[in-house]
C-alpha cells in the first residue's frame, strides 16, 4: 500500500512537471519581461501593474488545473482500496474518507469560481467593460497582456467587418470638421461635442451628466473622430469614460481635461491592439510611470498614457 501510494506521488510531480514541456502554454505564468530586445531605448514588452493582475489570473487557472489533477489521482487511489479491501477491510473506510474528502475539497473549488462570477456579473453589467467579453477574460485587454503572436488576428477584423461603423462614415460630418485642425479656436458645448462623436464613440456616464464635454476643444473632438477613423475600430469597441468633467477627479493645468485637450477613452481589446501594435503609435517613455505612446494622425500630435489609477483607462491629449 506503501509504495501504491509513493507511485501516486510520482505519476503526480512527473506529470506536473512534464507538462511544462508538453504544453508551454501552461509554462508562460509570467506575462511579461521574456524579451531581451530593446526599441527606441526601452525594454519591449515590460513589465507593470496590470501584468500582475494576469500574472494572478494565470496562477489561479493553473492551481485549478493542478486541483484537478490532484482529485484524480486521489479517486484512483480511493478505488484501489476498495479493489483491495478484501486483504484489509479497513480499506474501505479509508476509502470513504478519501473519496468524501476529495469531492468535498472539490465542490468547495468550483463552487468559489461560481460565486465570484456571479458576483462579477453583476458589477460588470452595464459597464463599458461588459462590451470586452466574460469577466475572467477582462484582463486579456490589459498593457502587455497579449503576447505579439495574438494582435494580428484581432486588430484586421474591425478594418474587415465595420457594421457598425459604416451608417455614421456615409454621412460626412466628420470632412469639415477635420480640414482646419490647425485653427483651434473655438469650443463646444457638451449637446454639439456628444452629436459629433456619437456616430463612432460610446459614452459611458456613472451619473447622468457626469460626463461632460461642456467647453471641450473642436481639435480635440476632430482628434478624437480621426483616431476612430483610422484606426477602423467599431464603434462597439470605443467608449469615451472622461471628458472635460468640470466637478471630476481630473488634475488641472494648462493641458488637461479641464483645458478642453484631454478625452479618457476605455482600454478595450482593439484599442490596445491599435495603441501597442499597429505601428502608428510609438512608445515613448512614460508618464506619471504610466506607458505613454505618441503618434501623429492626421497631421496633429496625439498621445496616449496607460492609466490604471481607479480603473484602466487610455488618457488621450490632443495638440
Amino acid at each position: 500500500m506503501k509504495v501504491f501510494s509513493k507511485v501516486l506521488l510520482f505519476v503526480l510531480f512527473f506529470g506536473v512537471f512534464a507538462s511544462f514541456f508538453v504544453t508551454p502554454t501552461y509554462a508562460a505564468l509570467v506575462p511579461c519581461g521574456t524579451s531581451d530586445s530593446v526599441v527606441g531605448g526601452y525594454l519591449q514588452g515590460e513589465c507593470n501593474f496590470c501584468d500582475l493582475q494576469i500574472l494572478a489570473m494565470n496562477i489561479l487557472n493553473f492551481l485549478v488545473l493542478i486541483s484537478a489533477v490532484v482529485a484524480a489521482l486521489l479517486f484512483l487511489n480511493a478505488g484501489f482500496l476498495y479493489i483491495t479491501s478484501s486483504a484489509n477491510p479497513g480499506n474501505i473506510s479509508r476509502a470513504h474518507s478519501i473519496f468524501g474528502s476529495t469531492l468535498i475539497g472539490m465542490i468547495i473549488i468550483l463552487a468559489a469560481w461560481l460565486v465570484i462570477n456571479q458576483i462579477m456579473i453583476i458589477l460588470y453589467r452595464g459597464s463599458p467593460l461588459s462590451s470586452i467579453g466574460d469577466w475572467n477574460t477582462i484582463l486579456a485587454g490589459c498593457q502587455n497582456a497579449t503576447p505579439p503572436a495574438t494582435p494580428p488576428p484581432s486588430t484586421p477584423p474591425p478594418t474587415t467587418t465595420p457594421p457598425t461603423t459604416e451608417p455614421p462614415t456615409t454621412t460626412p460630418p466628420t470632412t469639415p470638421p477635420t480640414t482646419p485642425p490647425t485653427t483651434g479656436a473655438g469650443t463646444l458645448t457638451d449637446a454639439a461635442a456628444q452629436a459629433e462623436v456619437d456616430p463612432y464613440f460610446n459614452v459611458w456616464q456613472s451619473a447622468p451628466g457626469k460626463t461632460s464635454f461642456e467647453g471641450v476643444k473642436e481639435t480635440t473632438i476632430d482628434g478624437a473622430i480621426s483616431f476612430a477613423e483610422e484606426s477602423g475600430i467599431p464603434r462597439s469597441e470605443l467608449w469615451i469614460t472622461g471628458a472635460v468633467d468640470p466637478n471630476g477627479p481630473h488634475v488641472d493645468g494648462e493641458i488637461s481635461h479641464g483645458s478642453g485637450n484631454k478625452l479618457d477613452i476605455e482600454d478595450t481589446v482593439s484599442v490596445n491592439n491599435y495603441i501597442e501594435n499597429s505601428g502608428t503609435f510609438v512608445r515613448n517613455g512614460s508618464r506619471d510611470g504610466y506607458p505613454k505612446y505618441t503618434a501623429v494622425i492626421n497631421g496633429r500630435d496625439v498621445e496616449a498614457v496607460y492609466e490604471n489609477k481607479t480603473n484602466t483607462h487610455w488618457d488621450f491629449t490632443f495638440y
